[in-house]
């Protein structure tokens, strides 16, 4: 559903952070289903031909490619044997990964747990076995924790016993930012604050309040409401490198997908409070107009009335 309001003229300026065309094509080969998925990945095929070879379409699907394989037998669709086995290792990799990953995050959770420190894991690691249909699908390269206020030094003292450690160039917790590491190099970042910028955190005390404790790698954990995740990976996505990956716009997509009944006066409510309407009427319109996500068209409207 498309939104009926003019977005602002900032909005059409800052839209160039949004995926690119080719790009787009291949996200709705990835995320829909039918027919529009599989004539988007026949358009997307003739947009990619200028990569001449099966290695460099691999490339261009980027941390795409079990999702994507997912939705090209989801859909029937056919694919040349080259990039099909691309696909096929692809995926054989990440299951494996998938497994170490989801064994340190579950001892993470578990010791945070034992050491009464309360917590909402947030981005992938939350999304990857709450929104998606399998945790393989969707690729998590750190671990990320959001804490209390004064919570750091405790936390970061807990998860030494797990074979965590500062990274070397930031020995000391920073008022409300933390990175280790573990041994096997998986990062995991401690957060106080769901954004990084101050200005944007009007709902902290609201964020607590709305989670929710759900089974993540087989042990209970808070997570972001839904409507908080998604506000969350829109803000994040505009505002840093991540969303070059894409995974945020698959991220968005499945949030919305997933909780059909989202609050959607909780999202805008929180939009207006955070001073955050012009960067998400920007991705949502994307999703909505672009990708079909379903989003209320009198959201979008109140949305860019906001903007505006």
């Amino acid at each position: 559903m498309k939104g009926t309001g003019k977005r602002p003229a900032p909005a059409n300026v800052l839209s160039a952070v949004l995926p690119t065309w080719e790009q787009t094509l291949l996200l709705r080969a990835c995320l829909q289903s039918g027919e529009s998925a599989r004539e988007a990945w026949e358009a997307w095929q003739l947009q990619a031909r200028n990569g001449r070879n099966g290695l460099e379409k691999t490339r261009a699907v980027g941390s795409l490619r079990t999702l994507l394989l997912s939705a090209l037998r989801r859909n029937g669709v056919a694919a040349d044997k080259p990039f099909l086995t691309s696909l096929r290792v692809a995926h054989l990799r990440e299951e494996a990964r998938t497994k170490i990953y989801r064994r340190i995050c579950g001892d993470v959770l578990s010791t945070l747990r034992t050491e009464n420190i309360q917590a909402i894991l947030l981005k992938g690691a939350a999304l990857a076995e709450t929104v998606y249909a399998s945790p393989v699908l969707r690729h998590c390269h750190d671990i990320d924790i959001l804490l209390m206020d004064g919570d750091l030094r405790r936390t970061v003292t807990a998860l030494s016993k797990q074979e965590f450690t500062p990274f070397e160039e930031e020995p000391n917790p920073v008022i409300d930012h933390m990175k280790l590491v573990h041994k096997s190099g998986l990062p995991l970042e401690l957060h106080s604050r769901l954004f990084r910028s101050p200005f944007y955190n009007e709902i902290s005390a609201d964020l607590w309040t709305r989670s929710q404790e759900q089974a993540i790698a087989d042990v209970p954990a808070h997570i972001l409401s839904p409507a908080d995740n998604l506000l969350h990976v829109c803000v994040h996505a505009f505002y840093s490198e991540i969303r070059q990956s894409l995974r945020w716009v698959c991220d968005s997509w499945f949030i919305i997908d997933r909780y059909p009944n989202l609050e959607w006066d909780i999202l805008l409510d929180s939009v207006r409070r955070s001073d955050l309407a012009l960067p998400v009427s920007i991705i949502l319109g994307y999703l909505a107009q672009k990708l079909d996500a379903a989003i209320p068209t009198a959201f979008l409207d109140r949305l860019h009335a906001a903007v505006s």
